[in-house]
């Protein structure tokens, strides 16, 4: 299955290496992105469950070295599995950059919101990305916004907001750098970097939905310390502790399935649906 994926991404990067590409062929694009993003979550789940038990069984009075070794060939192929998709990912992302622009309007109006909040913000106009560094925008450890991260992100939800910009989706990714995450109390919130960085883009999220943008517009997710955009010292890096915010063409919206609100109507749970 993990095989036809990759020939079905292969199949849409070649067809879209010749100069504009239609609509359709975008979609498709982002479709596949979209999968690749899925699936690396998935992997990465799996690689740490199984981290997990290796340890476990080392740490046991008689650890089971036939069955270390097995979880550990499983764990390697898996990793092997994900390099691929990760490479899949940044060939799709580069290519996204060169199939849609942002429209003049839009790109004007994020330029001057970094160059206002400069302390905090930064815009690439070549991947239409606001960057925000984390360290401004959270506390150590922490996935609760500061005063000035939420003032800044209720005047981007503005932005977000104009006529012009309506036409994309936003997506939030958060990044870590690689200092595990260590403190009891952070543990109990965000269990490694990966879930910092998501529970990170999360807060982003609802902050600009809370500033009035559609949550039919917004997607999250995070890649923990695997992205870094500088050398990790043993303290990290402040230059990868960040959220980055990408608009892109908005992908089609069932909207008939969506309530008033912009999420989905949620039915009376049955008798016998346990609740969450």
């Amino acid at each position: 299955m993990k095989t036809c994926l990759y020939a079905a991404l292969l199949t849409v990067l070649i067809a879209m290496t010749t100069g504009c590409v239609a609509q359709s062929k975008y979609d498709q694009l982002d479709q596949a992105y979209r999968k690749v993003l899925e699936q690396n979550t998935e992997l990465q789940a799996r690689i740490d469950e199984l981290t997990q038990q290796i340890k476990l069984l080392e740490a046991g009075p008689r650890g089971d070295k036939q069955r270390i070794a097995e979880l550990e060939a499983e764990r390697q192929q898996l990793m092997d599995q994900l390099a691929k998709a990760q490479a899949a990912l940044e060939s799709l992302g580069a290519k996204s950059t060169t199939v849609m622009m942002l429209d003049p309007e839009t790109d004007k109006a994020l330029r001057d919101f970094a160059a206002a909040n400069s302390d905090l913000v930064e815009y690439d106009a070549a991947r239409g990305m606001v960057k925000f560094r984390s360290d401004l925008t959270f506390g150590l450890g922490s996935a609760d916004l500061t005063a000035s991260a939420q003032n800044s992100l209720a005047r981007l939800a503005t932005l977000l907001n104009n006529p012009s910009t309506q036409k994309y989706e936003i997506r939030i990714v958060g990044h870590t750098d690689s200092v595990p995450v260590s403190r009891p109390a952070t543990k109990a919130k965000h269990p490694n970097n990966w879930y910092l960085s998501v529970h990170r883009a999360i807060s982003v999220r609802d902050a600009i939905e809370k500033a009035g943008v559609s949550p039919v517009r917004t997607a999250v997710g995070g890649y923990g310390m695997y992205r870094p955009i500088a050398p990790n010292a043993k303290s990290g890096a402040e230059a990868n502790r960040r959220v980055e915010i990408y608009l892109v063409g908005m992908t089609p919206v069932n909207e008939q399935y969506l309530g008033s609100s912009g999420s989905a109507p949620a039915p009376a749970p049955k008798a016998d649906i346990p609740l969450k």
